[in-house]
């Protein structure tokens, strides 16, 4: 089953959205996940669903926009997901230590805050790292050893090395590759897609962004995240068939959705 983990449907003009899901369903994607980033768009988030039954969303907000949400509280996150069953993850969380220095610690108060909301509500959290790696790992570490495997764990569009994946992996964590592996330059990357075990590796677009090869250049969507499944493939020596299988079904059974 053809999966878009990772896509940011608001992000498209308002006239193109209905097109841009169109076109993903036509070209065989059978589910989108559509990221929240602002909590503060959520409203907007919720109805560019279009109340199609296959397109879910989250509710969270990414770290370099914390400055303009510093209310968000588990309690909020909790309630808001309580009341709109089409919420099926937590996040975009996370850190981004490379375009905000200036509000390190309001990254972390607020990542605590999500990972507390997914522990409670048993939705996984969506992690984002950008120049936090280590970071993420001592928090992550201090959530295992505090929740177990209670809180479930998605890595998304992961852009680390070697030693940072094996450590998430160890961690039980699920991690999610984007077109950025059929970039020519990242070799450390596509290392990566061989040493994630089977039963944890997810697939997306980030779209609008990163728009896999042959699509470079052009404004990334759903409907692209065949190419991530057929380089996942290339590099695990198997089939596109199988990837879209694997993929499909750790995605089911993380954000538990039934089709």
């Amino acid at each position: 089953m053809l999966i878009d983990s990772h896509a940011h449907i608001l992000y498209f003009e308002e006239s193109k959205q209905l097109e841009i899901i169109k076109n993903a369903f036509e070209s065989g994607i059978k589910i989108i996940n559509n990221i929240s980033t602002e909590v503060k768009k959520f409203p907007q988030l919720l109805a560019s669903c279009y109340n199609l039954p296959n397109i879910y969303c989250t509710i969270g907000t990414h770290p370099c926009y914390v400055q303009n949400e510093p209310e968000i509280t588990t309690e909020f996150l909790v309630n808001t997901i309580n009341n709109n069953p089409k919420i099926i993850g937590i996040g975009e969380t996370g850190l981004d230590f490379f375009h905000d220095i200036t509000h390190k610690e309001l990254q972390i108060q607020q990542f605590w805050q999500h990972i507390f909301a997914s522990v409670e509500t048993q939705k996984p959290i969506i992690i984002h790292t950008r120049n936090s790696d280590d970071k993420i790992l001592e928090i992550l570490y201090k959530a295992r050893l505090q929740f177990d495997n209670k809180l479930k764990i998605l890595i998304h569009c992961f852009t680390g090395n070697l030693d940072f994946c094996q450590k998430l992996i160890d961690l039980n964590c699920y991690i999610s590759f984007s077109g950025i592996i059929t970039f020519k330059n990242a070799i450390e990357i596509q290392k990566c897609v061989n040493i994630v075990p089977e039963n944890r590796i997810i697939i997306e677009t980030d779209s609008p962004y990163l728009a896999p090869e042959p699509m470079r250049g052009k404004e990334n969507q759903p409907a692209f995240v065949k190419f991530v499944a057929e380089k996942v493939a290339f590099l695990r020596n198997t089939s596109v068939e199988n990837v879209v299988k694997f993929t499909g079904q750790n995605f089911l059974e993380l954000f538990d959705v039934n089709l």
